[in-house]
């Protein structure tokens, strides 16, 4: 009677061992991604997000790209936002349901699942007037500036630099972005404002200012 025993212990700690090694299977860069260790090894792991009815694989050592989030957040799941309401009206100039290419960048024409279209920065914002479905955009314009705008605390007592040496700290180790591309950390009252730049000297294995832009303001 000893063997069963012997088995059932082993197999209690193999499915221990397995559990374990799923729950170690997350994404590093977007806690609602969906996660599958194969096998239960955390080697295997891989990850998607979900749009709407479709999965997207993701790239977790990445920043995920913003026309996928935005497209995500504008069309509600079920474990999102929720839906928008029938015949509710739609702020083409705010958050709208855009088209991504492949990759996850924005296309240059955005029409909202309207009549109305327009033309967009890699950033996903309008930069032209609004036409009709013959509207053209030659290329996707490259956003090389985003200026993020942080409201502070006028309690603290933290010293600006040691605020300065934070900020410019969580850019390069949460969000992945190279120093080289924080142009300056200002501050001004209760306000702190940071400028990032990137020129298409950007390598393409590099996270897009656009995308660390978008992750501040969700975080």
């Amino acid at each position: 009677m000893k063997n069963p025993i012997i088995l059932s212990l082993a197999a209690a700690l193999l499915c221990f061992i397995t559990i374990v090694q799923s729950q170690n299977c997350k994404c590093r860069t977007l806690s609602f991604a969906r996660c599958d260790a194969a096998g239960g090894n955390t080697q295997d792991c891989k990850c998607t997000l979900t749009i709407g009815p479709e999965q997207k694989p993701v790239n977790c050592n990445a920043l995920v790209p913003k026309c996928w989030l935005m497209k995500r957040e504008s069309i509600g799941t079920k474990d999102g936002r929720r839906p928008r309401p029938q015949n509710a009206l739609i702020d083409n100039d705010g958050l709208y349901n855009p088209d991504c290419e492949d990759n996850g960048t924005f296309k240059a024409r955005q029409c909202n699942n309207t009549d109305t279209c327009w033309c967009v920065n890699s950033a996903g914002v309008r930069r032209t007037d609004k036409g009709d479905k013959n509207w053209k955009c030659s290329e996707l314009v490259r956003t090389y500036w985003v200026v993020i705008e942080l409201k502070r605390d006028n309690t603290d007592n933290v010293d600006n630099k040691d605020i300065d040496v934070a900020l410019r700290t969580l850019l390069t180790n949460r969000y992945n972005l190279p120093a080289k591309y924080i142009s300056n950390i200002e501050f001004e009252e209760n306000l702190i404002y940071i400028d990032l730049k990137q020129n298409s000297s950007k390598l393409p294995n590099e996270v897009d200012i656009t995308d660390v832009g978008y992750y501040m303001e969700k975080d």
